[in-house]
């Protein structure tokens, strides 16, 4: 069974974090009654290998949230987990200058915004500037890693950084916060899920593995793994948990 996790932004994985990665696998099997080694997987942080393996129909997905809406009709993509993230499923987008400049949110016409979420531009009208600012309006420039498009504004490289949540919480105490300033937040939004591809898992399997990760933080063994990877934790998402979100994309507000 194929696994594709697809994180823009996250960081190239050496040996010993492939093997976090790894073990990962490993839980999710014992958990879910699947033979070990059944589950084999892929993790890109670049957008363009993600949809390329995608396209391959993997099983399952871990995907960014722009990815999530763009691909959800086209692949069936049903969401069996999300992240927890500080005990909330809830999250924001930030935009971020250097902290010298002066221009405000409606200066931003014109201006060079770079980061790692930048995919979809349909994403960032819709979902991140509200429809209040289009990319047409905006040069963007689109970065592999978060770091280098952090490093890019404060250089002078370009005028603004597109962040994700976790990206943004990064930056407290570090030399960069001082460096920065926020320009503007989005409107609350899921933290990202867990999907299967319609038609891609064995039947039960979507449930069960919404069930192992949902209960991961309280088994010692889930706990380990969640600490490798440096996040709280997973929630089963409600019926209708994406419903608002995929309707601003889709235009439907």
């Amino acid at each position: 069974m194929r696994f594709l996790i697809c994180q823009p932004g996250g960081p190239d994985l050496r040996p010993e974090q492939q093997a976090v990665v790894d073990r990962l696998y490993r839980y999710i099997e014992a958990q879910t009654g699947l033979e070990a080694g059944r589950i084999e997987g892929v993790y890109t942080n670049d957008r363009a290998k993600c949809l390329a393996e995608l396209e391959k129909k993997p099983a399952v997905l871990f995907p960014s949230l722009p990815i999530f809406l763009e691909f959800k009709s086209k692949y069936g993509l049903e969401p069996v987990a999300q992240l927890k993230q500080q005990g909330k499923v809830e999250d924001h987008f930030y935009v971020l200058v250097a902290k010298d400049t002066s221009f405000g949110f409606g200066d931003m016409k014109g201006k060079k915004l770079t980061g790692t979420h930048l995919g979809s531009k349909r994403f960032v009208y819709d979902v991140v500037f509200d429809k209040k600012l289009s990319p047409k309006e905006l040069s963007l420039a689109p970065q592999r890693l978060g770091l280098r498009a952090i490093r890019n504004v404060v250089k002078g490289k370009a005028d603004a950084v597109l962040l994700d949540g976790a990206q943004y919480r990064a930056l407290q105490g570090t030399r960069y916060e001082k460096k920065l300033r926020l320009l503007h937040a989005s409107g609350p939004h899921p933290t990202p899920p867990i999907t299967v591809l319609e038609g891609r898992a064995p039947r039960g399997f979507p449930e069960a593995l919404g069930a192992a990760l949902a209960a991961m933080k309280s088994d010692a063994t889930g706990r380990e793994v969640l600490e490798m990877f440096h996040i709280e934790g997973f929630a089963r998402p409600g019926p209708r948990a994406f419903a608002s979100l995929e309707a601003r994309f889709s235009g439907a507000n």
